[in-house]
């Protein structure tokens, strides 16, 4: 393949780099290139050359079928292995916030760390990750929360039992 100039993100010109090797350095469909013989600046997606190396390999489908499988291999998957997921899972950051604040500041700490991943592993494209993060700051909050209640509990009931025994 031939080699190309091409506009990096801060519009300075690079190159020549051989064609092959142009998303290596952050070339996309976008990008803007030119080679000897071409009149102008093209986008790389438009350079019939270049648009093969921009085109993803297809992605063969999952089956949903277990049959095909052989009995312990289905047995062991994850019935979460191809969930497909509609949205961003809830962060729980309000719950995790108000549990360390009212009930039990450990937990409640964790819970709020593992709210921050939610939002940053779904940006970056781990669905199954800020799921995961999602689930944990929850449980944590729950966690936290079930503490909280049972020490105010028990100091209540220390309380009282203090001042009807005289302690």
């Amino acid at each position: 393949m031939e080699e190309y100039f091409y506009i990096d993100d801060s519009e300075q010109q690079q190159g020549p780099v051989n064609g092959n090797d142009l998303r290596k350095y952050g070339v996309t469909e976008k990008t803007l290139v030119w080679k000897a013989g071409m009149e102008n600046w093209q986008p790389a997606g438009s350079v019939p050359e270049l648009s093969v190396i921009f085109v993803q390999p297809p992605v063969p489908p999952i089956s949903s079928s277990s049959s095909a499988k052989p009995e312990n291999e289905a047995s062991r998957e994850s019935p979460q292995a191809h969930t497909d997921f509609v949205g961003k899972p809830d962060n729980y950051l309000i719950w995790a916030i108000l549990t360390t604040i009212l009930c039990c500041l450990p937990l409640g700490i964790v819970a709020i760390v593992y709210s921050s991943k939610v939002d940053t592993l779904w940006s970056a494209g781990d669905k199954i990750g800020a799921k995961e993060a999602a689930d944990k700051s929850k449980l944590f909050s729950i966690l936290s929360l079930v503490i909280g209640i049972v020490s105010i509990t028990i100091g209540f009931f220390m309380g009282v039992a203090g001042a009807f025994f005289g302690i």
